[in-house]
Formats: structure tokens, C-alpha cells, sequence
């Protein structure tokens, strides 16, 4: 019995897993834990935005006829600004939420609320029948006529004031009972509970209570074992899940393993590793070949660097619909949470922190299907989707999603990773910050995969790339941002059909966008409504950078540098063999070197604006078209011919080649100004005076005295004389 009232009095107490809390961390709960990190990841994300929103209206700014396309994407960047700032918002203000709640709920005291709803009702009811008794007793009690009436009316008055005593004390309890904000307390070893087993610390004597029976069943002072037993006992054979609830700090001896059907409640406990314990490279929690398992809550600790052999956190080896929910795991040798392989499964709201990068307490699934990593906070550590070493016939990775997680690197890594056959996965609105050496997202070997709305953000350094996929196939890249980062903002070698689409690269190490091609084939990429700007901030870098890729359509994007010293060199390259490549549409200014550079041959440069760069466009190669693009303010020359031969070069603002006119008053040997960029190879000449002095006047041009500037012509008589007044009319056209 002393016991059981010491229990009963700890109970009372405040919960140990605060205090764990806040002795380690400073926090009292895991939710002040990961807002701690989420500004962190606020606060960088919001002065990118902040930044590229000034950015690009002062860009829009200076291309008055392009407004609406630059207002699309300042409203593009604003709404993606929304989206991320709910996201954190989210994050942040759940538990202020349910507190509301919880007062509206509290509040309902009113009688307009008890007459709304069925127990108001049954209140008043009660209250007015008690009444209507009482009035009677009143009256019965009242002097009869006769004394054996008086006596009979006497004890009937009693009664009834005795059922309306009972009355009035029942709805006095029901109401105290239904509108009560204070918990019920239900103490260790009294009355049942909706879970299976509840194992529990006291005085370092670990005890396990049976939820049906309200009986101790096991105790003991391995926490180890007395879990283990606890799972052990439950049901054989069921398909209902069981609940096993943990409420304390235990320290762990040995792996726990836990069976199908099972539900492992953490939410009020600490496991901490015992400083002898060594599982060899496995988990300290384990699942072996088990469906519908649920690991929810509380702090798992490798309790390193007391601890430092090789120890993990938990592995579900061979698992199918299993979700690991809400639990923080902590500075574990390899993997906090691990699947190989897993299917159909959840891991979510987790907190997953690694010490640096030799202990890499990391979310890894090694192999397996149509699982969701979710809405976790993954520090100096990595989410990785990867079997190393795979060969044909190994199994694969198909239908996984990466969501909404945000990834720092502190100390070491902070990304996401797939790698090995990885198909079909989808990596979506995740903000990852890795460390300065480390690359954010990742793809190796990969099919069909989608990367949308994520946003990295590094820290300087000159090494690693955001977002980089290579030797992969059928990849989408939408509505990305890459920020800071040490290399290059985004970067593939030997991906083909990829779909580059609506993403921004800033203040990159390096190029905003390399694929750099070995060998020159069609590789089937598009880029679409791309910003790249100011990068090259730590080694010569580009706005884009393409080199031997066939069939590429590089349109509707954006590379400019606005810096007072400049770092992006070109705007827009298309290095080596880039033959039969579309440019169109594109915006390019304020570069260090060359706006547009195509190097191939069947290629079309078409429609850009190339302004305020060193140089404006330059072609190499055969059978190119270059179209009405607008060359203006290009320090060194709007346009270089570096070589090749049957060009089309028509109609572009401010590299002139072909012009045209009507001039008044010539004489014969009379120049005319033409405008081009060259000597003209071509000149058509109409005279529109069809006589002169009755006699019909023919107009020639003088092509060996035309020069760079002007068009020389003769205009006769008909007989072969020479008209010297100036009176004649001629309408031209000259072409380079």
C-alpha cells in the first residue's frame, strides 16, 4: 500500500519527460524543441524571399514592354512565399490551436448552451421535476382534517421530499461531472485503462501494469526486460493492434522487439542507451517481419558520446504498414529510423538529430514501396532513399514520397537522398538547409521522379551542388529555389529527358544550372521559366550552362547579374556540341561575358533580349537561324559570328542586317546611309521617277564604292547620260 500511494503521489507530480526536457535541451516539450530549429529555417528563408522580390521589380522595372511577364513571376514568387510561410506557420502554433479548443470547450456553461443540447435538457428536466416535488411534499405536510390523514400525508411528504433530495443531488453530480475541466487521474495500479499494459519507473524499480486487469504483472529493475516481457504477453496470433503505453525515463539494456499489431505509445517516456550496450550495427528498437506496428512519441537516445559503440535507432526489417510518429531520436551511429525493406508505411512528425557526420542518425530506406516521409526535422543528418552497391534483380525503390520536411545541416550533411533504381519518387515542399559542404537534394540512378516546390538554402563554401540528379531518366524539377549554396544550384551528368521548370538558382558557388555533358547525343532537356542570377560567387560560374546535349529548349528564362561587382560570366551557354537546340524568348542582361552563347549547327536563337553584357550573342556552327532578338547596350558588340556557314541573321534590334527606305533628290553618284552591321552583299534599288526631261532614268548600284556605312549608286538616262541635279527618288533595300 506505501507503494502504491508513493506512485499515486509522483503521478501528481509533473511529468518526468519535461524535465528530461528541459535539463538537456532547455525546452519543456518536443514541440518548443523543433520551433527552435524552424527559425532557424524562418528566418533564412524569408530574406531570400525578401531579396528576390526586390530583385525582380527592379528588374521589371528596366524592361517596361516585358511587364506582365515579370509581374507573373513576382506574383509566382509571392504565392510560393504564402505557401511556405503557412507551413510554418503550421509548424508553429498547433498546440496554441488545440488550447483554444480546449477553453471553448470549458467555457460551455451558459444556459443557452445547456438548453442546445440533449444534457442541457436533461438537466433542466430533472431540476424541474425535483421542484415540483418538493412543492408537494409542502403540501402534504400541510394540517389535514383528520389525525390519521395527518399522520398518512406526514410520511408522504417524507418520501417525497426523499426522491426529491435524490434528484436534486444526481443532476448536482452529472453536471459536476460532464462540466469539470479538471483530468480525471487515473493512478498506476487502480481501476482499468484502454491499453494493454502501462510500464512505468519508481525508485528505479521498473513496473508493468495490465490495462484490463488494473494488476502488476511484471516488474522489476531491467527496464529491458520487463518491456520485452510486456511485448511478449500480448495476444498471440491477434489482428487488432494492442497498445503498450511507456511513462518515465528507461534505460535500455538490450533490443527491444516488437510484433505485428502493435502499438508502442512513447509520447510520456525517455529510452536512454545504458553506456555498455552494443547491437553491432542493428536497432535498439526492431521489427522483424511484421505489419501495423506504430512507434508514437517520446525521445529515444543513443546517450552518446557515454555511449559510442555502433548502435541504431529503429529498424523495421521486412515491415509493411507501420508508422513511426512523433518521436525525437538522438546522435545514433548510422540510421535513427531504417527500413529494408518496408512498404506502405508512414514516418512522420520526427525528429531525427545526428552528432556529425560519422554518427549519422539518418531516416534511411534501404529498399521497398509506396512509403511517406513526412513533415520530420532531420538535423545534421540526411533522409536517404539508397541500397549501395544494387545490381540488376536487386529490389528497387518505386512509389515513395519525401514531403514537407525540413532538412538542417548544423555540423554536418542536412539533405535528402535517392539513389540505386529509385522510381517514381516524389520529393515535394521540403526546405533543406545543408551544411557548407554538403548538397541539399540528390538523385542517382533514378526514373521517373519529381522534385517540386522544395527550397535550399546553403551556407557559402565552394562545394556540393541544391539539387543534383545524375545518370537518371524521365526527371522533373519544378518551382525549386536554390539559394547560397556552395556549387552550383542545380546539376546533372548523363540525365536525359529531364523537365527543368520554373526554378530559381541564386548567389550560387557556381553555375545556377549545369548539365554537363561527356559525349554530345540527344538528351531531351528542357528548361522553362528559369532565374538565375549573381552566381559564380566563389569560382567562374554561369546563369546556365549546357554542354554536348541535342534537341534542348532553353526558353522563357532569366539570367542576369545586378550586383556592383559582378560574378555570373555568361548568361546562357550552350558549350560544345549543342546541334539542333532551340533559345527563345529568354531575358538576359547584365552578365560579365557573353549573353547568349550556341555552339552547333540546325539551332535556333530567337526572340531574347541581350542587354548590358560584355557581349550580346554568339553563334558557332552551321545552318543557324538568329531572329528578332533585341541586342541593346552590349559593351563590346551586340553580336560575334565565331564561325560556320549557310546563317540566317534577320531582323534583330540593334545588330542590323538587313534595312530598307525611300530617299529624295539624288544625282547620279549620290550616297545612301543604310544602317548595317557590314558592308551590304546585297542591294535592291527602284527608281520612282519613271522619266526625267521625258527621257526614261535607270538607277544601279555601285557595289565597289559601297562601304560599311552607305550605299553607293549611279542613276542615267536611258541614252547612257549621266543626271547630275539632284532630282531624282529611289526607294532601296540592303541586306549583309
Amino acid at each position: 500500500m506505501a507503494a502504491e500511494t508513493s506512485i499515486m503521489e509522483r503521478n501528481r507530480k509533473q511529468w518526468p519527460l519535461s524535465n528530461y526536457l528541459l535539463k538537456e535541451y532547455g525546452v519543456n516539450s518536443l514541440e518548443e524543441l523543433k520551433m527552435k530549429y524552424f527559425e532557424v529555417a524562418y528566418e533564412n528563408v524569408s530574406k531570400f524571399f525578401d531579396q528576390s522580390e526586390i530583385e525582380l521589380e527592379q528588374t521589371a522595372y528596366t524592361f517596361p514592354t516585358r511587364t506582365e511577364f515579370f509581374d507573373e513571376k513576382i506574383n509566382e514568387l509571392s504565392e510560393f512565399e504564402e505557401e511556405v510561410e503557412l507551413m510554418f506557420y503550421q509548424y508553429g502554433t498547433g498546440t496554441e490551436v488545440e488550447a483554444e479548443v480546449e477553453t471553448e470547450q470549458t467555457d460551455l456553461s451558459s444556459l443557452n448552451v445547456l438548453l442546445s443540447n440533449s444534457f442541457g435538457c436533461n438537466i433542466v428536466l430533472i431540476t424541474l421535476s425535483t421542484l415540483v416535488l418538493i412543492i408537494l411534499a409542502v403540501m402534504a405536510m400541510e394540517e389535514p382534517k383528520s389525525k390519521r390523514d395527518k399522520q398518512t400525508m406526514k410520511y408522504f411528504g417524507y418520501i417525497l421530499l426523499l426522491v426529491a433530495v435524490a434528484l436534486l443531488s444526481y443532476s448536482l453530480g452529472y453536471v459536476h461531472g460532464q462540466q469539470s475541466n479538471l483530468a480525471i487521474q487515473i493512478e498506476p495500479r487502480s481501476f482499468t485503462e484502454d491499453v494493454a499494459y502501462i510500464v512505468f519507473t519508481e525508485n528505479g524499480e521498473v513496473y508493468a501494469k495490465n490495462g484490463k486487469t488494473g494488476e502488476i504483472e511484471f516488474q522489476g529493475t531491467d527496464a529491458s526486460t520487463v518491456i520485452q516481457s510486456v511485448l511478449d504477453s500480448l495476444t498471440n496470433g491477434r489482428n487488432y493492434k494492442e497498445r503498450v503505453v511507456l511513462k518515465g525515463v528507461f534505460t535500455l539494456t538490450k533490443q527491444i522487439t516488437v510484433s505485428s499489431y502493435t502499438i508502442f505509445d512513447l509520447s510520456h517516456a525517455v529510452l536512454k542507451l545504458s553506456s555498455e550496450v552494443n547491437l553491432a550495427g542493428d536497432g535498439i528498437i526492431k521489427a522483424l517481419n511484421a505489419i501495423k506496428i506504430e512507434i508514437v512519441g517520446g525521445i529515444l537516445d543513443a546517450n552518446y558520446p557515454n555511449n559510442s559503440y555502433n548502435n541504431n535507432g529503429i529498424f523495421l526489417e521486412n515491415c509493411s504498414y507501420c508508422l513511426v510518429e512523433d518521436v525525437y531520436i538522438r546522435y545514433f551511429a548510422y540510421f535513427g529510423i531504417k527500413g529494408a525493406p518496408v512498404y506502405k508505411s508512414y514516418f512522420t512528425g520526427n525528429v531525427l538529430e545526428s552528432y556529425d557526420d560519422v554518427r549519422r542518425t539518418w531516416v534511411e530506406i534501404a529498399y521497398g514501396d509506396d512509403n511517406d516521409v513526412g513533415s520530420n526535422l532531420i538535423i545534421n543528418g540526411l533522409i536517404n532513399f539508397s541500397w549501395f552497391d544494387k545490381t540488376d534483380g536487386d529490389p528497387e525503390l518505386q512509389r515513395n514520397k519525401i514531403h514537407s520536411n525540413i532538412c538542417i545541416g548544423l555540423t554536418a550533411r542536412g539533405g535528402i537522398r535517392i539513389c540505386d533504381w529509385s522510381h517514381e519518387t516524389s520529393i515535394k515542399n521540403n526546405i533543406v538547409m545543408p551544411y557548407t559542404s554538403s548538397g541539399g537534394i540528390y538523385g542517382y540512378v533514378s526514373e521517373r521522379c519529381e522534385v517540386i516546390g522544395n527550397i535550399v538554402i546553403g551556407q557559402g563554401g565552394t562545394e556540393s551542388n541544391g539539387i543534383d540528379f545524375a545518370y537518371s531518366k524521365h526527371i522533373l524539377w519544378e518551382d525549386n529555389i536554390v539559394y547560397n549554396i556552395g556549387g552550383n544550384g542545380f546539376a546533372t551528368d548523363g540525365t536525359s529527358n529531364i523537365i527543368i521548370k520554373g526554378n530559381i538558382a541564386a548567389y550560387c558557388g557556381k553555375n545556377g544550372f549545369t548539365l554537363p555533358y561527356a559525349t554530345a547525343r540527344d538528351r531531351k532537356v528542357v528548361l522553362i521559366g528559369n532565374i538565375a542570377y549573381n552566381n559564380g560567387q566563389s569560382a567562374t560560374g554561369h546563369g546556365f550552362s549546357i554542354s554536348n546535349s541535342h534537341y534542348l529548349v532553353v526558353a522563357n528564362n532569366i539570367a542576369f547579374d545586378d550586383q556592383e561587382t559582378k560574378t555570373q560570366n555568361y548568361g546562357i551557354s550552350l558549350f560544345n556540341d549543342c546541334s539542333y537546340s532551340i533559345v527563345k524568348g529568354n531575358i538576359v542582361f547584365g552578365n560579365t561575358h557573353i549573353g547568349i552563347y550556341l555552339s552547333g549547327n540546325n539551332g535556333i536563337v530567337e526572340g531574347n533580349i541581350c542587354r548590358d553584357n560584355r557581349w550580346g550573342i554568339t553563334i558557332y556552327g552551321d545552318n543557324i537561324q538568329v531572329l528578332n532578338n533585341q541586342l541593346i547596350n552590349n559593351f563590346d558588340g551586340n553580336f560575334i559570328d565565331d564561325g560556320g556557314t549557310d546563317r540566317v541573321i534577320r531582323y534583330n534590334v540593334g545588330y542590323v542586317t538587313e534595312s530598307s527606305g525611300v530617299v529624295y533628290n539624288l544625282a547620279d553618284g549620290a550616297s545612301i546611309s543604310h544602317g548595317l552591321i557590314q558592308v551590304p552583299s546585297v542591294v535592291t534599288l527602284t527608281c520612282l521617277n519613271a522619266t526625267y526631261d521625258g527621257v526614261p532614268v535607270i538607277v544601279t548600284w555601285n557595289k565597289e564604292l559601297t562601304g560599311s556605312t552607305y550605299i553607293s549608286v549611279n542613276i542615267y538616262w536611258a541614252n547612257g547620260t549621266a543626271i547630275r541635279d539632284p532630282v531624282i527618288a529611289i526607294s532601296w533595300y540592303a541586306e549583309v
